[in-house]
């Protein structure tokens, strides 16, 4: 087996690398040889690289026959993880793919917490486009909590996606909590806060304007902190607070049976 210019598999001889590790695995041990997780291993990715997803799939279930006396045993991890991109890639194609994150879960929590990252985003994604969004909060959340080194995610993308999905599972006090962090939340650029605060503010706006109107009006309020925000999204908050007032004075001055408020708003 060779590998191309990008570091991809060539396999040159598939067949007869197939059939000559079946024949070593056919003249093992099964209850004894101290090879036989690593010959699954060797079999199951051949598999994969194949796309033989039945061969590598009835593999790796073996290999979970197969736990060594380590805890955390790197072979059932890896087995663990063939299953997820297997059934990531079915549950794709036929609208189920939450069996991948759970077997991707238990990757997850057998690794070490600083090589947990990488996990912890497939997961959060997986979760989301699932409809998990509650579980997929609690990922982003800790993604975004305790930034990775070098991660392909900015922060202020963990926090949005944290806040989208709060806000998709109906957790508004959490998304809300979130967002009032200032510890976690102050530093970020104007944009990326803008997008999160906007996501929370227009799906509050939805179901409860008089409280993202508060909301708005404590954000901007140079009493309670607005000369911290950023000159950018102090603007941007400000245009916002003008265009919810106005569609709340509206709606107001709509309804007939509400005499003082029409006087009002036509005063």
């Amino acid at each position: 087996m060779t590998e191309k210019s990008d570091g991809t598999p060539i396999v040159s001889d598939a067949p007869g690398l197939e059939k000559f590790i079946d024949s070593i695995i056919a003249d093992q041990d099964p209850d004894s040889h101290p090879l036989l997780e690593q010959l699954y291993q060797v079999k199951a990715h051949l598999a994969m690289l194949l796309n033989q997803t039945d061969v590598a799939e009835a593999t790796a279930k073996l290999l979970e026959k197969y736990p060594s006396s380590l805890s955390n045993d790197p072979a059932i991890t890896d087995a663990d993880m063939i299953l997820a991109q297997i059934y990531w890639h079915q549950g794709q194609a036929d609208g189920q793919p939450r069996l991948a994150a759970d077997y991707l879960l238990k990757v997850y929590n057998s690794l070490p917490s600083d090589q947990q990252a990488p996990i912890a985003r497939s997961l959060a994604y997986m979760y989301f486009v699932t409809g998990d969004y509650q579980d997929a909060a609690e990922f982003y959340t800790r993604l975004f909590k305790n930034p990775e080194p070098n991660s392909p995610i900015s922060r202020g993308e963990l926090l949005f996606r944290a806040v989208q999905s709060e806000v998709r599972a109906g957790s508004m006090d959490a998304a809300v909590k979130l967002m009032d962090d200032p510890a976690i939340v102050v530093d970020l650029p104007a944009e990326d806060r803008w997008r999160a605060e906007y996501t929370l503010l227009l799906e509050m706006r939805k179901s409860n304007p008089d409280a993202a109107f508060q909301r708005l009006t404590r954000l901007i309020d140079p009493n309670l902190g607005a000369n911290l925000l950023k000159r950018d999204l102090y603007l941007r908050l400000l245009w916002l607070n003008a265009d919810l007032a106005v569609a709340i004075r509206w709606t107001s001055c709509r309804r007939p049976w509400n005499h003082w408020i029409r006087r009002r708003c036509l005063a």
